[in-house]
């Protein structure tokens, strides 16, 4: 009897092992385990009718946003995932907002007519990661309670806002959240404001700049409504350790296999190889233009999960466990498209530059290893060193293959029925031009060779071994690192009034500025685009005469000006140099152009002109800041603080007052000028009045004074200006001036009128 029962005990014991150990051995299961299980999850939330809860003035905290829920019911939604992830709620709230800095503090004003937001609320869904759902818990009592009708379409429209209908994706934020089944300071309240209609406050954890405010809006074209970001900025607790800006995958090298058909049906395989640099991921995220269609994703010969939205190009690859940080990875995107490339009679147009292969991160550098298979009647041309080319009689395919000598950010070729020149100058690296039109390619190649010579004297050497010019069937123009693509419309001006001197010198110029020092962040854009447009300018200035330069200087300013003028109509005022990308909006399309380009070019104009010598008008003081600047950092991200850092240390001055006033400012002046002369013992005392007006008090710019005495002779003296009303002598001068004219060579961007002197 006792041999029974042990052996029966034994028996069970091992068949209890046996039933659990599967389970055991079962990895957990994700709490989502495809894109769409999430996708569908959100929009199937629903409220929680056993978690309902009356609130009087409870305050909901978040960085400089506060939520004071005053009178009504908040309801938890039912848990996705596992986890409680959204509430609900109804009644009469208080939203306050206030951003931290001056920038933002304008940039809300510019959209919502104030500085700050305080405005009643009638509703808000929250959808959250972080500690809502405790701080709910602890200061409310949830109960069961009859929820009403209305609040499954407001938590609908609520979601809405973090997802794009049309395109079936999700915010990223909360994608990899959801997905990676994180916890973290993941934070979402889309509300319904009295004054302002729909505005979103939001803690988005993987971006560089985790906080933002939004406000719906309309798109132009297609009339889809989303969220359109009015303030974006960084959280007073510091830069986000992972974001998409950086990259939670860091791809080092590409291996690139592209076939272009004979009607250019496009085929690409591209292989990336790289380190996870998240502390764990089984989700990746990848960026391709939305014409490129991807056929599948595999790593080690095995096919992966992925998602990609309608008509989009974003790309959520599903790794087959969770990886770990510095683990080694290498995946292969298979991808093909009918409509990237097109051709119309001899016309062929690639409508992405650099989506049809995908991107991690914003602006990070990779090796780039690529070979292309094209039709042997076109002429090809693409980034980095041509290692072999072989042609095949059969099929009238020429094989290329391209490797970039170092890790460069944007890739990319250029495909068409071209004629090929060869610049001789031994001056220049290796440079081709590559055009169908060749009306006016001789200046043009003159023109990109002349600029060229004249970045190399005064910014320093790039060490390019080839050179490659390339004609695009569009309007603008593009670089890449020895190459660039210009528009058919500069191969048909032969009129030389400077707009295409400057346009061809502009791409020359971003080899130095966006490809020999990279911009950091998009607030320092402007050190690739002004600095490129400013150097094309000079360049034209050097070729044509002073009139055209000093011209379209005048144009550029009219515009600015007559933008900020506009504002007291129906237009809104443009925002600051600083915001960069976000110049552009719903209400400021055309921004970006005019502040980043226009007034940044402006900017360095001022800056020259500043240190201009004007006993001697010597300009080696701006020459020397800006090769300085370039030899420093050269294979470099650059900041506009760097920039300033270099002018300081080389003048030995604060310049802050002027980055404040002309980066992150939006003042322009106005100043009305009078002069008056009187003999003082055989020698002449011109007195200076001068009204600012338009900016602040405190606003300071150094504006150089022209005395014309006739004959050619004239005198230059600077003076500081600053207060609403500056009031002071020049030095005795020698002879009778017949003109003192203020502002003289277009040094300050401003208005100047010429009024009698006020006693």
């Amino acid at each position: 009897m006792v041999v029974f029962l042990r052996n029966s005990l034994f028996v069970f014991v091992v068949l209890f092992g046996l039933y659990f150990l599967p389970c055991a051995a079962t990895a957990q299961q994700p709490a989502f385990p495809t894109y769409k299980s999430m996708l569908d999850a959100l929009r199937g939330l629903e409220p929680d009718e056993t978690k309902v809860a009356s609130v009087t003035d409870f305050f909901l905290q978040r960085e400089t946003a506060s939520f004071n829920l005053q009178q009504g019911t908040i309801t938890l939604c039912k848990p996705i995932g596992g986890k409680v992830r959204a509430a609900v709620f109804t009644g009469k709230a208080t939203f306050s907002f206030a951003p931290p800095s001056r920038v933002e503090r304008e940039q809300l004003e510019r959209h919502l007519g104030a500085q700050m937001v305080e405005d009643e609320v009638k509703s808000i869904v929250i959808i959250f990661a972080d500690s809502t759902e405790k701080e709910l818990k602890a200061g409310c009592k949830f109960s069961k309670q009859e929820l009403p009708s209305s609040l499954k379409s407001i938590i609908g429209n609520g979601v809405n806002g973090v997802i794009w209908k049309e395109k079936q994706m999700v915010d990223n934020d909360l994608t990899k959240t959801l997905l990676e089944e994180k916890d973290n300071p993941l934070f979402f309240a889309i509300m319904d404001t009295k004054k302002y209609d729909e505005l979103m406050w939001s803690y988005k954890p993987y971006e560089e700049e985790q906080i933002q405010l939004s406000k719906r809006r309309n798109a132009r074209v297609t009339q889809a409504s989303f969220f359109e970001p009015i303030n974006q900025y960084q959280s007073e607790n510091g830069e986000s350790i992972e974001n998409f800006n950086k990259a939670d995958f860091e791809i080092n090298s590409y291996i690139i296999d592209c076939t272009i058909g004979k009607s250019l049906e496009f085929a690409v395989t591209t292989t990336v190889k790289g380190t996870l640099t998240a502390d764990s991921a089984n989700w990746l995220y990848f960026y391709l233009s939305p014409y490129i269609t991807v056929t599948s994703v595999s790593m080690d010969g095995v096919e992966l999960p992925y998602y990609n939205g309608v008509g989009v190009g974003d790309c959520w690859v599903n790794l087959p466990k969770k990886y770990k940080q510095g683990d080694s990875l290498s995946l292969k995107f298979v991808c093909s498209s009918d409509n990237i490339m097109t051709r119309i009679e001899n016309w062929t147009f690639l409508e992405n530059s650099i989506g049809w292969y995908p991107h991690s991160g914003y602006k990070k550098y990779a090796i780039f290893d690529a070979t292309f298979h094209v039709p042997k009647r076109y002429t090809f041309v693409a980034v980095g060193d041509r290692i072999s080319s072989k042609e095949n009689e059969d099929d009238e395919v020429i094989t290329t293959q391209w490797l970039t000598p170092s890790k460069i950010r944007n890739y990319s070729f250029n495909i068409g029925v071209f004629s090929t020149k060869k610049f001789a100058d031994d001056e220049l690296p290796e440079f081709y031009m590559h055009s169908l039109n060749t009306d006016q390619r001789e200046n043009v190649m003159q023109d990109i060779g002349l600029s060229f010579k004249f970045y190399q004297k005064i910014y320093g050497d790039l060490g390019l071994k080839h050179f490659n010019a390339t004609e695009i069937s569009d309007l603008h123009g593009e670089a890449f690192p020895g190459m660039i693509h210009l528009s058919y419309a500069t191969f048909l001006d032969a009129q030389n009034k400077g707009f295409h001197e400057v346009f061809c010198a502009h791409e020359v110029a971003h080899q130095w500025w966006a490809i020999g020092v990279d911009f950091q962040s998009y607030h320092d854009q402007w050190l690739s685009e002004a600095f490129s447009e400013y150097s094309a300018m000079m360049y034209m200035q050097t070729v044509l005469h002073n009139d055209k330069f000093f011209k379209m200087l005048g144009k550029y300013r009219e515009s600015i000006i007559n933008k900020r003028n506009s504002m007291l109509g129906s237009r809104t005022q443009s925002g600051p140099i600083s915001l960069g990308r976000r110049t552009s909006s719903t209400l400021t399309r055309e921004d970006y152009d005019l502040i980043v380009y226009k007034k940044g070019a402006w900017v360095l104009h001022m800056l020259r002109n500043m240190f201009l010598d004007v006993k001697t008008m010597k300009e080696d003081a701006f020459f020397k800041i800006m090769k300085t600047f370039f030899e420093t950092y050269k294979g470099k991200q650059a900041t506009t603080q760097d920039f300033r850092h270099v002018i300081e240390q080389y003048t030995g001055s604060d310049v802050g007052w002027f980055f404040d006033q002309w980066v992150d400012g939006t003042e322009i002046p106005l100043y009305k000028f009078a002069y008056k002369v009187k003999e003082q013992d055989g020698k002449y005392k011109v007195s200076c009045q001068i009204y600012q007006v338009n900016v602040p008090p405190d606003f300071k710019m150094s504006i150089p004074i022209k005395i014309d005495f006739g004959n050619n002779q004239i005198a230059r003296v600077r003076a500081m200006v600053t207060g609403k009303k500056a009031e002071f002598d020049l030095p005795l001068m020698p002879l009778k001036p017949k003109d003192v004219v203020l502002n003289d060579l277009e040094s300050v961007l401003c208005e100047v009128e010429t009024m009698d002197w006020i006693e």
